[in-house]
């Protein structure tokens, strides 16, 4: 009877840890965080049908089979090839943009977390009725890991300024944010598996991109995100010829996430209370600044405060 008393106390004690583990956090107010959920379209599981350059570019795999038709031959079937691939993607969350000083140097920062929701898709090869071979994108849930790469953009300056690895300011950032929640900077969290979270069990990971020597003048820029999916596009070029190696010239461009922000105030003791999240409506507009204007320098085609784009 007494070991069963211990058996409880102990079962309990865990499940109080656990809950005080969830609990623990600070409690966001509503709206603070931003949430843009996974976006994964059929055609990024695939590419083509294309030629496969490599193979087309050797004449000698051009001849006329005695025993077969000539759309059996390698050469044919190299000049229209679709390529499938796994999909996955993660659920970014944030907070809006703001600043800290750290050993009297401004640092803009992005506090966010990624989460996996699963269900990632994979092009599975199924045979139909008349026996021939389709594929449907069935879903699957599996680990993945984050290896970001943050960039802000000052779209009226023409700069671009690279997340920065700062430990100082990462500690610093936790103790005003949260002390007891843990926060990667963008080279230590791709070590974390993210793991599929749950109804009932929330794996997220938290992170902060931070951004030095940002010059005051920005007053419209976007903070593009790239690692949040492995989805990508390639292109070959016209020029490939025999004897090239594999792969010459190929392109790649890789699904990027754009957040659009800007701040109404000016050069002079810049504070994070200027900072919005989206693009401004005709009635904020600077004067002499069109809407065009504005939709130009962000590259959008319209008033949005997110997009996805490939680059």
């Amino acid at each position: 009877m007494f070991h069963r008393f211990i058996v409880f106390f102990f079962l309990f004690g865990v499940v109080c840890s656990n809950a005080t583990a969830q609990t623990r956090y600070r409690k966001l107010a509503p709206g603070v965080l931003e949430q843009i959920k996974p976006d994964i379209e059929e055609e990024e599981t695939f590419s083509g049908p294309r030629e496969i350059v490599e193979l087309v570019a050797d004449q000698k795999l051009n001849w006329n089979p005695n025993f077969t038709s000539k759309s059996n031959t390698l050469l044919a079937k190299a000049q229209s090839t679709t390529f499938r691939r796994q999909v996955w993607a993660l659920e970014f969350g944030f907070k809006p943009m703001r600043m800290i000083e750290v050993d009297g140097q401004q640092v803009w920062y992005l506090l966010y977390y990624v989460k996996n929701n699963g269900m990632h898709k994979n092009p599975t090869p199924e045979t139909d009725a008349n026996g021939n071979v389709i594929h449907s994108n069935k879903p699957v849930n599996h680990t993945v890991r984050f290896f970001p790469n943050f960039i802000l953009e000052s779209h009226q300056l023409n700069r671009a300024y690279i997340d920065s690895v700062i430990p100082e300011a990462v500690a610093k950032i936790r103790r005003r944010e949260d002390p007891n929640r843990k926060f990667y900077d963008s080279v230590s969290i791709s070590s974390v598996p993210i793991k599929v979270s749950t109804p009932d069990e929330d794996n997220s990971v938290w992170g902060v991109a931070t951004f030095t020597n940002v010059d005051a003048r920005t007053d419209f820029f976007s903070v593009f995100v790239s690692g949040l999916t492995n989805a990508y596009r390639w292109q070959d070029p016209e020029s490939f010829k025999p004897g090239d190696e594999p792969g010459s010239g190929r392109r790649y461009s890789f699904k990027t996430l754009q957040l659009n922000f800007w701040r109404p105030g000016d050069e002079i003791d810049p504070n994070e209370r200027e900072f919005r999240y989206g693009l401004p409506t005709k009635a904020q507009l600077p004067p002499k600044k069109s809407v065009d204007e504005l939709l130009s320098i962000y590259r959008v085609p319209e008033r949005v405060d997110y997009q996805w784009i490939y680059r």
